[in-house]
């Protein structure tokens, strides 16, 4: 082989390992994108888990349950809450067992 063949190899060797390199690089990345996006999804969740702990911990044991589709929660006394977008639980009305609805509270004026 002559000199300038045997360089043009080499360069071509070079520029292969580089784009391997890069392709390694790249699966890490992702590879630590997922992991975190997968952190962040359980942090949120145990946020959630956590908040409605805490109401549970003042007392109060919150049962889930489903009306019209949408997820609720209600105490011992019938109070029913729905949570924000933190996952924080509100109060939103009365569960009314003789009628098997939620009784919505007036909102605030």
């Amino acid at each position: 082989m002559n000199t300038s063949a045997r360089m043009a190899l080499e360069e071509e060797e070079a520029a292969a390992v580089t784009v391997v390199e890069d392709t390694e690089e790249e699966v890490e990345a992702e590879e630590e994108a997922e992991e975190e996006a997968e952190e962040a999804e359980a942090e949120e969740e145990e946020d959630m888990e956590g908040q409605l702990e805490a109401e549970e911990e003042d007392g109060e044991q919150l049962e889930e349950f489903e009306y019209k589709g949408a997820t609720y929660y209600r105490d011992s006394e019938n109070n029913v809450y729905m949570t924000d977008a933190d996952g924080a639980p509100y109060l939103i009305g009365v569960w009314s067992s003789v009628k098997n609805r939620i009784i919505m509270k007036k909102p605030d004026a």
